[in-house]
């Protein structure tokens, strides 16, 4: 996109055939410079990656400012003592350029990367200047044009791939690397002696270029894209005001999963169950820890939450508390498998939970036929289905 120049202001040239005497003045008068026009360009979101083609690039931006009228300069001669006065107009001002960037696209299973962020050039259109005047006493006042705004918005780049919202047990995609941004404000012209000086056009650059979130997924997290580059040519006298731009992308978080349960007694030998109630359907979830640890908590049927070990096939170990007949603290072991297809995806959870009746937290019970005097676990065998994502 590129903007239109603002036209030059009307000149006015005069001149005497005859010598002109006596006193008095005579007013001058120029146009002012008309301004650029504003230029607006937006980049398309990359396509998303599908199951035979990985992620495209974003689309680039490209918008350049028109450039600012002139305003024009007077010769005056002949007119003797006369006194000849000058206007001070206005040049103008450079036109913004505004480059809207969409982020590349998103990863998918087969691709899981995301999209390259696109590139983007914002250019302002440089400040219209005032010619100088070429006549004797005249004022040469005057404002040169401002410089035009370049803005910068968005380019980030793709998200990747989360194998998480699609209940798969593999890791998330890295995201998409930010975009490369170049340009900057508009210049302004020279100015002449005694005229103040244009002010150069500012450089916006917010929200831009950042790397691309990544997909979340098993340990270890998979890494954000890498931050976005940057190209910026601006004038003398001027900064870049950069907002929550060049970032690195976030990093993939650890899955958490939500099971649909039902529970069935497998071995009460003292009747534990009316003091454990646990009812016959729950829900539990499973959330991934750092360093292939994982960590069971549920809250629809009698409280528990275990954490240990967790194996690439889905295979678990783990222990901790829970809460039964209103003791809390009763020693849980829950070991078991998150079942997985082919593909890794989870398709339901199967295990066996043991209230430890060992801790004094149920009445005591009788010796066993075999006189061994101990109190016996309760197990109980649990099995369910992914819980759709919400």
């Amino acid at each position: 996109a590129e903007g239109g120049d603002g036209g030059n202001g009307g000149l006015f040239i005069i001149s005497a055939s005859l010598g002109v005497t006596g006193s008095g003045t005579l007013d001058l008068f120029r146009g002012d410079g008309g301004d650029g026009g504003t230029a607006r360009a937006t980049g398309k979101k990359g396509t998303d990656a599908t199951a035979s083609m990985a992620a495209g690039t974003a689309g680039e931006a490209h918008a350049t400012g028109g450039r600012g009228g002139r305003v024009n300069g007077v010769f005056v001669s002949g007119f003797g003592t006369r006194e000849a006065t000058v206007n001070a107009p206005n040049a103008g001002n450079g036109g913004d350029a505004l480059a809207l960037g969409d982020p590349g696209g998103d990863g998918s299973m087969e691709f899981p990367t995301g999209g390259l962020g696109p590139r983007m050039t914002a250019r302002g259109g440089p400040g219209g200047i005032i010619n100088t005047n070429e006549a004797s006493g005249t004022d040469v006042s005057g404002v040169n044009g401002t410089g035009g705004l370049a803005r910068f918005l968005g380019g980030s780049g793709g998200v990747g791939w989360n194998a998480c919202e699609h209940g798969f047990f593999r890791k998330g995609g890295p995201g998409g690397t930010g975009g490369f941004i170049e340009g900057g404000g508009g210049s302004v012209g020279p100015t002449t002696p005694g005229r103040p000086p244009g002010v150069p056009g500012e450089t916006l650059v917010e929200g831009a270029a950042n790397g691309g979130a990544s997909g979340d997924g098993i340990d270890p997290p998979t890494m954000g894209g890498s931050e976005g580059t940057k190209s910026l040519f601006l004038p003398d006298g001027t900064t870049a005001q950069i907002t929550d731009s060049f970032e690195k992308g976030d990093d993939g978080e650890l899955c958490k999963f939500s099971f649909n349960v039902g529970i069935a007694v497998t071995d009460d030998p003292n009747d534990h169950e009316p003091s454990i109630e646990l009812t016959t359907v729950g829900m539990i979830m499973a959330q991934l820890l750092p360093g292939g640890q994982v960590e069971f908590t549920s809250t629809s049927f009698k409280w528990i939450k275990t954490t240990g070990s967790l194996a690439a096939n889905g295979a678990f170990t783990t222990m901790g508390n829970g809460s039964a007949a209103g003791f809390n603290g009763v020693q849980v072991t829950f070991e078991g498998d998150i079942a997985l297809d082919g593909d890794g995806q989870i398709t339901g959870i199967t295990g066996m939970l043991v209230y430890d009746s060992a801790n004094n937290v149920f009445p005591a019970q009788q010796p066993q036929p075999d006189g061994d005097g101990a109190r016996h676990p309760a197990k109980y065998d649990l099995s369910g289905t992914l819980k759709p994502p919400t």
